[in-house]
Order: C-alpha cells, then sequence, then structure tokens
C-alpha cells in the first residue's frame, strides 16, 4: 500500500492500524465519514505530510464538523518535517505519538496548548532542535518526550 485514496475506508471502525506500508500520500477525505475512529496509527510509513483537512468530518448533507471522537493518533516513524494540523481533533485527542519522524522545532503554532485532552505526547528520536517557550504548555499534559533530539 503507497497511497489511502478517498473514501477508502468506511463504516463504524473504531480502530484503524494501516502500521508497515509503504504510504506517501493519504487523501483528505480518507477518514471523513470515520465518525466513530477513537485509534489511528499510520506509524512506519513514509507519508511527509497530511492533508489540511484530514481530521475534518463530513456529515451526510456534505457539511464539516470537528472530530470529536479520535482520542490517539501515531505518526510515528514517518517522514513530517512539520506538526500535522490537528486543529479539527483539539478537543478530543488524548495520546499523540510523532516519534521517529524530521520534526525541527516545536512552536506556539502547533497549538499542543490548546489541546484540551491532550495527556501524552512523544517527540522522541526527530532532528528537534527548538522548543518555543509555552509551546508544550497544556493543562492536561503529564508525559512529553523529547529524548534523542538535537536540544
Amino acid at each position: 500500500v503507497t497511497g489511502v485514496e478517498e473514501d477508502a475506508l468506511f463504516g463504524g471502525f473504531t480502530i484503524i492500524y494501516m502500521n508497515d506500508n509503504d504510504i506517501t500520500t493519504v487523501h483528505e477525505n480518507v477518514v471523513h465519514s470515520l465518525q466513530a475512529l477513537s485509534l489511528l496509527s499510520l506509524a512506519n510509513n513514509s507519508i511527509e505530510a497530511l492533508p489540511q483537512e484530514f481530521f475534518t468530518l463530513k456529515d451526510t448533507g456534505g457539511d464539516h464538523r470537528r472530530s470529536r471522537i479520535l482520542r490517539a493518533l501515531s505518526l510515528a516513524n514517518n517522514r513530517l518535517t512539520e506538526m500535522p494540523n490537528l486543529d479539527a481533533a483539539l478537543h478530543s485527542l488524548h495520546e499523540l505519538d510523532l516519534h521517529g519522524n524530521q520534526l525541527s522545532e516545536v512552536t506556539a503554532a502547533c497549538r499542543v496548548s490548546d489541546m484540551e485532552q491532550l495527556t501524552g505526547i512523544d517527540l522522541s528520536r526527530n532532528e528537534i532542535s527548538v522548543v518555543e517557550v509555552g509551546a508544550l504548555a497544556s493543562k492536561h499534559l503529564r508525559m512529553v518526550s523529547l529524548s534523542h533530539n538535537q536540544l
């Protein structure tokens, strides 16, 4: 598997593992109908970026709304150079695993501080040399891993 096309996944899935493939691209609408999705793992692939609207759900009328269900996301061991846009998952995400990518900085623009439910974020084994003051400030955040970076 090298890409995941629009509407490739549908139904009542709550957990999806697409690890250890050679996925390089993911269409922005691939999860738009998965309203019950709570865990998505795309670890150990070759993804360089996620589309801007990746976490936005569409209801049956075609309207867009934010994901309120996604609790855990793993994009570990990919080729991400920037933090993905998680705006639509800000209110539900509890665990975020981005270890083993090519991230170089963590800025306030990443909006980690706005993630109301985030309890853990793994940013280890990246190329991070800058973490802005307050970038990882979150009321519920209990675990941050920045080991094996360039700090």
